[in-house]
């Protein structure tokens, strides 16, 4: 690069020797060395930097703190003494979930929650990407529109339940009334108001109302440990498992065989009692198995076989279902048979964060005594037009996931 300096008339006069002479001073011209522009670096940042009509879902730890606060202030101490358990920290991460998603498909909201490495089963997979809802019963088109549609969002945390006195309980109700109260002894009389007490306390569980609710159970009842519900829209009862161990294909049975089979089974269990009233809230149930660790789909490298990745262990999932894991990894990368592309990943990946960052709470467990509202979002109006809010999603290719490791399976033999 060259470059000219031009000096005036009285400045070059000025030095150590001067000029002897009269003669008026000339301009000068001073020419430099060339200088080498500097080499370009390798490595590229941005800073945010994106396209305006496609958005950017963003939260930094910092803004975690401030909306932590916020809902503190807003709602006391309720929402502060939910504790740092996995599945309150779900909880609370589907809190803000569902309201950022709100007017927008059912299948962007529930991709965003199970992250990349998550199998879909094929009828769940068709009651997310159908337009209108689908009817649970005959699985017919509603007129609904299949978007996250709600009028208000409450986060409930409920208290542990006996389940013995449940199951006792339902079976003295279903029985004709009696008249022996008078006879019984006070320990038989505190045995019944025990088990009564179980009874109206599960009739307040997951409680249908005009509202989207999620709520949490202290203690699991099997079905799940978290339930979010969009009246008229979705279900999801999601298991929450914060272990390390690879589920065998036995045990992602059962787990699903919890919410879709025992729908179906007329005696009084708890499953049965929990799925019916899943199932009974009106809207279609999509099962969810959640695990914190990535220790399942994409584990081959075991040396004992009931641990590594199968085709039993996907089928055992089944087609109603979605089993989803390592959400609490700190760091994720694609697995062999992965077919996303580098832009892709980068993507995934950045979902990844942004879901860590909205679970980062360290939180005093507290056990509520009855039903107890967290929060509660304020009233949304009726859009004014039923076009979706205008942007794009970019999802983690879940779907894309579910037939690469399918794919990658049959592939070696497993």
């Amino acid at each position: 690069m060259k470059v000219i300096e031009k000096i005036p008339a009285d400045s070059a006069a000025e030095g150590t020797q001067q000029s002897n002479d009269k003669a008026e001073a000339e301009d000068e011209e001073v020419e430099e060395e060339p200088v080498d522009p500097p080499a370009p670096t390798k490595s590229t940042s941005y800073t945010a930097c994106y396209r305006k009509d496609i958005g950017r879902f963003s939260i930094s730890p910092a803004m975690v703190v401030v909306l932590l606060t916020l809902m503190s202030i807003a709602f006391g101490e309720n929402f502060a003494s939910k504790g740092d358990v996995f599945e309150h920290a779900v909880a609370r991460f589907l809190y803000f979930a569902v309201q950022v998603f709100k007017d927008r498909p059912v299948a962007e909201l529930v991709d965003f929650i199970v992250g990349h490495f998550a199998v879909v089963g094929k009828d769940a997979q068709h009651i997310l990407n159908a337009e209108h809802v689908l009817c649970p019963s005959n699985k017919t088109a509603t007129v609904v529109r299949n978007v996250v549609a709600f009028s208000s969002l409450t986060l409930r945390m409920s208290a542990s339940l006996n389940q013995d006195n449940l199951i006792n309980g339902m079976m003295e109700r279903s029985k004709p009334p009696r008249t022996e109260d008078a006879t019984l002894s006070a320990e038989d009389k505190l045995t019944k108001i025990k088990r009564e007490e179980a009874c109206e306390q599960f009739e307040k569980f997951w409680k249908a109302g005009t509202g989207a609710w999620i709520e949490t159970i202290t203690g699991s009842v099997g079905s799940a440990d978290v339930v979010l519900h969009i009246p008229g829209v979705l279900t999801l009862p999601i298991q929450c498992k914060d272990i390390s161990e690879s589920y065998k294909a036995q045990q992602i049975k059962a787990a699903m065989h919890r919410v879709l089979e025992n729908q179906r089974v007329t005696e009084i269990t708890v499953p049965a009692l929990f799925s019916r009233k899943l199932f009974g809230l009106g809207a279609p149930v999509i099962p969810v198995l959640y695990k914190s660790r990535l220790t399942t789909l994409t584990h081959f490298t075991s040396k004992y076989p009931e641990k590594k990745m199968s085709v039993a262990k996907f089928d055992a999932i089944g087609p109603g279902c979605i089993m989803a894991e390592g959400i609490g990894e700190g760091k994720i990368s694609k697995f062999d048979g992965a077919s996303a592309t580098i832009d892709e990943f980068c993507k995934v990946q950045r979902l990844h964060r942004i879901r860590q960052n909205l679970m980062l709470f360290e939180l005093r467990p507290e056990e509520p005594k009855a039903v107890v509202v967290v929060a509660t979002a304020p009233e949304q109006p009726e859009p004014k037009q039923s076009v979706p809010p205008t942007g794009k999603y970019c999802g983690s290719f879940c779907y894309k996931f579910t037939k690469d490791l399918y794919d990658y399976i049959m592939s070696r033999g497993v």
